[in-house]
Formats: structure tokens, sequence, C-alpha cells
């Protein structure tokens, strides 16, 4: 059965160069995938040493045990699927024979959250490496996407509905967060905007970007991020996120399993939203909110040149607060268009 479905990479893959050269022995083509995508993260860990001297504690309350309906409710909401992780068990299976293993689940399951448990099987993710950009022919424009065992997405699926009852989103949380998209992102800077040009002020624009922003979560700041999340789940979550191991399959070649010192996988039910967690406080860190300019328009012949220094000011030291930020979680900010002035309106 699991031939039947495993998902097989198009015959027609492109040539990958190291150095120059044509590589046609997938073997090797996948050991250097995983050299790669694990060696990247491994250098950024290593520039942003942790130290941590805070001393979580955690609550003595646990969450109940899941219920029958909660799985079959998980079970429901994944999408049909015939890709599989490393059991070669499709989600399409698990959503046909649902009603036979949602009473065998739920015990497993409540194991689990009992002893605050994720099994270790499940925590081995076979990646398939994704075109991103630029050549096809280079590793480098790759990304990692995981390949997991479908009964562990459902699990993380129960856990995921239990982490949104702790309400952990911040009110300036547009993304993977229900009601949200880029849409309300983008409706509530236009009416931030249309604020400041009814006010007769100036805005700024500054964008940002995360390098290798799933592969760099790091477990033990996390862990102070799941403040009001009972004992046992906070536990399971943290277990989730430790230990974790991945090959690379590239054609029906795979790499050695090699560990995973930090980050949480791209394609895993969780990774979105403990990442979104994970980035909770940015908005503390921005001082271009409203209210934050310390200058305002009180005339018809404003000064705008020195308005506009005002504002670039706002800027700069919006810039190293969000810097400083991004330290204390050890990630790497890119800002868009490096090349590019900063524009005014």
């Amino acid at each position: 059965m699991g031939e039947v479905f495993k998902g097989q990479m198009q015959s027609n893959k492109p040539e990958i160069k190291l150095n120059g050269v044509v590589i046609d022995d997938d073997e090797i083509i996948a050991d250097k995938f995983a050299c790669f995508f694990k060696g990247k993260v491994d250098d950024l860990l290593t520039k942003s040493r942790v130290v941590s001297n805070l001393v979580q504690d955690y609550p003595t309350e646990d969450e109940p045990p899941f219920s029958e309906f909660e799985i079959k409710k998980a079970i429901d909401q994944l999408k049909y699927k015939k890709s599989c992780g490393c059991d070669e068990l499709p989600m399409c299976l698990i959503k046909d024979v649902g009603p036979q293993i949602v009473k065998p689940l739920c015990t497993l399951f409540n194991a689990c959250l009992r002893d605050s448990w994720f099994p270790d099987a499940w925590k081995l993710a076979k990646v398939i490496p994704i075109h991103k950009k630029g050549s096809v022919s280079d590793i480098e424009n790759y990304r990692p996407i995981s390949n997991l065992s479908s009964l562990s997405k459902v699990l993380e699926k129960c856990i995921l509905m239990r982490l949104l009852k702790s309400y952990l989103d911040m009110d300036y949380q547009h993304g993977f967060r229900n009601g949200h998209s880029t849409t309300t992102a983008a409706l509530e800077a236009q009416h931030y905007l249309s604020q400041n040009l009814d006010n007769r002020k100036c805005s700024a624009v500054y964008s940002l970007d995360m390098s290798a922003a799933f592969d760099l979560l790091r477990p033990e700041i996390m862990e102070n991020k799941l403040s009001g999340v009972k004992n046992n789940l906070k536990k399971l979550v943290m277990n989730f996120l430790t230990d974790r191991r991945a090959f690379v399959q590239y054609g029906d070649e795979v790499s050695l399993i090699f560990r995973l010192n930090a980050g949480v996988p791209q394609g895993s039910v969780l990774g979105p939203k403990l990442f979104t967690i994970y980035t909770n406080g940015l908005s503390e860190a921005i001082c271009l909110l409203a209210g934050h300019f310390r200058s305002e328009c009180k005339s018809e012949q404003m000064d705008w040149l020195r308005y506009a220094k005002v504002v670039m000011e706002e800027c700069r030291v919006s810039q190293e607060l969000m810097g400083k930020w991004a330290d204390l979680i050890k990630h790497k900010l890119v800002q868009k268009e490096k090349d590019a002035p900063m524009q005014l309106e």
C-alpha cells in the first residue's frame, strides 16, 4: 500500500551542478542537499548563541484528555493527500479509515499527553528540496519541505486546537490566524496611512525579512513564549520541538539521517502557529505606530525637510529596536531591496 501511494519526484529532474560540474548520482545529490540544509542552519546557530538565565515555571494545572470527538475533528480538517512521510501512510488512507481508528488513536494520544511525550518515530522528517528562485542547478536556491508521518499530523492538529484556546496571538498578528490574512494586514496598513494623511503626518514603510525563519526557532526561547499553556500540553510541545531528525530524498535515493538542533519543520501542522507565538513581542520593539511620532504638522507652511529627517530618525531607532528584538530570539533581519533608498510619502 505504501508503494502505491508513495510520492515520487518528477522524472524530468533538473540538472544539479557542484562547482560547475553536473552531478547525475541522486544519492550524492541527496547528501549534498542534506549538508547544505543542515550547514546553513548550524552556521547561523553558531553566530547566535543563546544565553538565558530565565527560570521557566510550569503551571501546575494540566489539560484534560483528548476526546474521540477532537480526534475525529482533527482528521476531518486535514487535507486529503497522497504524499507520505517515513511511515508510508498517506493522509488519504488515514481519512478513509478514520472512523475505525479514532478509538485507538484516542488512547495513544492521551498517553502522549499524559507523559508529555511525542513519539521519536514521528519526529523523523523526509525532506524534499523545493526550488524557490534562481538557477535550478544550484542547491542553494532550494528550500527544505518536510513530509511527516500522517499520524504525527493528526496529533499535531489536536495540540493546535488546544493551543488556539490559550489566546496566544497578538492583536497585530495577521499570519496563520483565523479571520486574518495578507488582506487584513493590507487594510490595517491602509487605515494607518489614511489616518496619518488626514492628520497631516508623514508615513514611512520599512520592510524586513527573517532569514531561515522556521529553521532557527530555538526551543529554549520558545519555552518562555508558552506562558499560559497548561503543564502537560506545554511539555508535549517542547518534546515535539526537541531531538528532531531528518533525511533528504532526491529521486529514489536518500541521504544519511542528520540531527536538527533547532527549528520547526516546514510542512508540519504546528509549525506556523508556533512561529507566530515565537515572534510575540515584536510590536513592543517597533516605535512606528500611531501616536509614536514626536513631531506633528501644526501649520500650512510646514518644514517638510525637517519633518522628513525626524521620520528618518524614527526609522533608524525602530530598526535598532527591531535588531535588539531579533537578537533576543536569535534571528537575522534582512532589509528588503537593500540597495534602494527608503521612500517617504
